[in-house]
């Protein structure tokens, strides 16, 4: 691979749920993965084991948060969030701040150069509202998580996949890459070697059609583990 660095744009880290953060670092030195992003886990708002493993293993990680939909000050809370080294916050397509619009909540990350990382499902990629949302905001990096939600669902979804990926059209707009375990099910009998029978032309889709600039990789650590596990998710992509 040369001198190129590898990032792990989505894995998992905490002491209430998953794997504590030592574990992940395992499997990144194992696999030769440089540098991650923490992402926090649905429905969790304290964001302070993510800002700690940030200072207990500086430059190694960045940190994408959540804030409570029913924060009183939303603005305040990102403030403090990003003065603490969080770089990224993570939103649900069916959760909307009480005190706040989604919109002026997305501007104020792009006024603040914080990363939204979006997770929902084809219905919501494909809607009016979420391409405005993208389109009123060029200042703000968006990221859609786990290729649109589409899961296991091609070929019958497969319009409204390609559907929800036309917001890749715009500038702001990039997608991540999960495993190949995410979009495949594990087969019944496992061979000597990783291998995939059949692979859906969705990550194809996205390559041909809007470039390799649009895509990330992320492992989905460590959910992946059930899958195909942590090697083979980068292992699946690269080849």
């Amino acid at each position: 691979m040369g001198n190129k660095i590898i990032i792990d744009t989505h894995c998992h880290a905490g002491i209430n749920w998953f794997e504590p953060i030592e574990i992940l670092i395992i499997q990144m030195e194992i696999n030769n993965v440089d540098k991650a992003i923490l992402i926090q886990h649905a429905g969790f708002y304290d964001n302070s084991y993510l800002v700690n493993s940030l200072r207990k293993y500086p430059g190694k990680f960045k940190a994408c948060g959540m804030i409570n939909p029913d924060d009183p000050n939303p603005k305040k809370t990102l403030l403090k969030l990003k003065k603490e080294g969080v770089s990224g916050i993570r939103l649900n397509s069916n959760i909307n701040f009480s005190k706040i619009s989604q919109n002026d909540f997305i501007q104020l990350c792009g006024e603040h150069e914080i990363v939204i990382s979006y997770q929902g499902n084809l219905k919501f990629f494909s809607s009016d509202y979420f391409r405005s949302l993208s389109k009123k905001n060029p200042e703000t990096k968006i990221v859609i998580e786990h290729l649109a939600g589409i899961g296991y669902e091609y070929p019958d979804k497969f319009e409204d996949f390609k559907n929800a990926i036309k917001s890749l059209e715009m500038e702001n707009v990039y997608i991540k890459i999960p495993g190949l375990g995410e979009i495949v099910k594990r087969p019944e009998y496992l061979t000597s070697k990783f291998h995939f029978e059949i692979i859906p032309p969705l990550i194809d889709t996205i390559y041909k059609t809007y470039g390799s600039e649009k895509m990330m990789w992320g492992s989905d650590f460590p959910p992946c583990s059930n899958r195909e596990g942590y090697k083979n998710t980068l292992l699946g992509i690269m080849n």
